[in-house]
């Protein structure tokens, strides 16, 4: 066969399954739909303090023979540093990690579903994971999206093991890659242990099951610990150098948790008071039902459904692998970027719901009609709540396009104490930069030089509304107004040459100076 003859076999076969009855073309259609949307907002929206922090530090971290940072763990910072080097340090470069495997998501869950319940909710399940607007919203600097592939990945190959009556080396090593993205996928390995105990069926099957895999197991819990000991090494050398460890060591083992203790929460390690008083509140409020608010209670609805009916047995493990890790959560760390996680559980879930509803009403209504119905009004209200994130972009990502194409190498970049400094950091780290309030020294410094001086243009970066990501300023008004005085005088003796408005839908006014 020729490559041109191949190429059009390949065509004739894409056709054939768009036209044919084969639902595997929505997935395709999934896949699309969710690749824009996420490359859209992932270059888009507004970016959030940690971004600022996890950005930074990944950039060469590999050339810096650091195995461990000390609120994270390294793998999504080394695989970070190689898309900056690959696609430059741009929205997309940096984000990179969560659309990648955000999209890659959608094909899982459809993979998954396809295996514990039925090809339609399997379809179902994909394409509202594909639009749903709490995961497209967080694609971004930030490491869970890309945990859930992996931790999702060793689900899909658990269940296929114990399908099979095997144990393979897969999900301990998805886990452990998880694991070495970000430490909360710890939890997830309890759930395993509640499938070996609740869903294999009797005692006798679970004894059989684990002397038939009992090396195999030995081996899998050597893989995960193999994968854990960056940062269990990372943790010894720090604690005999300087007596501390990282963030989550120091909250879970109580080691010198008054280091971090200006960090909200990082103090604290599970209450179970505060998962009742602050994390259930604030889970209903300001999460699931806030950012993608139908999904999520239809999601919530199809998993009591679930629970209701012995025809969904395995569907019952995918959402009791959920829940120490979501108790573990909301009664430890209330960020919304952790609940990313959940949602191909509770679109799992919606898929579920909208297929029994749709099966009850057939003899009225068509149910593939019905299917369509539901999933366009859910498209159409998602993308609604995420609208300022696709029609606008953030000022952080303009200055850095600004910066790469127009200010000089050799130039001095003197940047506004008001604007974060992971900000400042990230939008400069090619260029000469000092923050402004270092100014009065520099110029001390450069009148007192006897060498030879050169002379070099000098821009100016000015947060015009006041704050520009710390979101403290209003607290410090002797240091707000040393930078207004700086910058009144800058306006009067130099050129404006770029206004940057905001936009990207959260913390910046779109359209306003920024």
């Amino acid at each position: 066969m020729t490559k041109g003859e191949g190429i059009q076999k390949y065509i004739n076969n894409s056709i054939d399954l768009i036209f044919s009855k084969d639902n595997r073309k929505y997935v395709l259609i999934a896949l699309v739909i969710g690749l824009v949307l996420r490359l859209i907002v992932s270059n888009n929206v507004a970016v959030l303090a940690d971004e600022m922090l996890h950005g930074p530090h990944a950039m060469n971290i590999i050339s810096s023979g650091v195995i461990n940072l000390q609120n994270e763990c390294p793998a999504w910072f080394y695989l970070t540093d190689i898309s900056y080097h690959l696609l430059g340090v741009t929205a997309i470069g940096a984000r990179f990690l969560s659309l990648f495997f955000g999209v890659f998501s959608i094909l899982l869950i459809y993979l998954i579903a396809y295996r514990i319940t039925t090809p339609k909710i399997a379809v179902i399940s994909s394409i509202l994971l594909a639009i749903s607007a709490y995961v497209i919203r967080y694609t971004l600097m930030e490491m869970d999206i890309s945990m859930m592939f992996f931790i999702l990945l060793g689900f899909y190959y658990f269940t296929k093991d114990i399908d099979e009556n095997k144990l393979s080396y897969y999900p301990s090593i998805f886990l452990g890659i998880a694991m070495l993205i970000k430490p909360i996928a710890l939890p997830f390995i309890a759930s395993f242990v509640i499938y070996y105990f609740f869903f294999i069926d009797s005692k006798v099957g679970r004894l059989n099951w684990f002397k038939s895999n009992k090396k195999k197991i030995l081996i899998s819990l050597l893989i995960l610990l193999l994968f854990a000991m960056p940062i269990i090494s990372f943790n010894i050398i720090l604690h005999e150098q300087k007596g501390i460890t990282d963030v989550l060591f120091s909250r879970f083992f109580k080691v010198n948790q008054t280091i971090y203790s200006s960090l909200q929460g990082y103090d604290k390690s599970f209450s179970l008071s505060y998962f009742f008083s602050d994390g259930i509140p604030w889970v209903i409020k300001d999460s699931f039902f806030k950012l993608d608010p139908v999904i999520s209670v239809l999601g919530i609805l199809g998993i009591i459904l679930i629970f209701s009916f012995s025809k969904y047995k395995k569907a019952k493990f995918f959402v009791s692998f959920h829940i120490i890790p979501f108790i573990f959560l909301v009664g430890t760390s209330l960020l919304q970027t952790h609940f990313t996680s959940f949602m191909p559980l509770l679109c799992f879930g919606a898929a579920i719901l909208i297929d029994f509803i749709s099966e009850r009403l057939s003899n009225k209504f068509n149910q593939k009609t019905l299917i369509y119905l539901a999933l366009i009004i859910i498209f159409i209200i998602n993308i609604l709540i995420i609208l300022p994130n696709l029609t606008s972009q953030s000022a952080v990502f303009k200055m850095r396009n600004y910066a790469s194409s127009n200010i000089p190498d050799s130039a001095l970049v003197v940047a506004d104490g008001r604007i974060y400094g992971g900000q400042i950091a990230w939008m400069l780290n090619d260029k000469n930069y000092l923050n402004a309030q270092y100014l009065e020294q520099l110029i001390d410094l450069n009148n007192n030089l006897t060498s030879k001086k050169i002379q070099t243009e000098i821009y100016f970066l000015e947060c015009t509304n006041g704050d520009c990501g710390w979101g403290t300023i209003k607290d410090q008004p002797e240091f707000n107004k040393s930078m207004t005085d700086l910058f009144s005088y800058v306006k009067e003796n130099a050129e404006k040459t770029k206004v940057i408005f905001g936009g990207g839908g959260y913390g910046e006014p779109t359209g306003q100076q920024y």
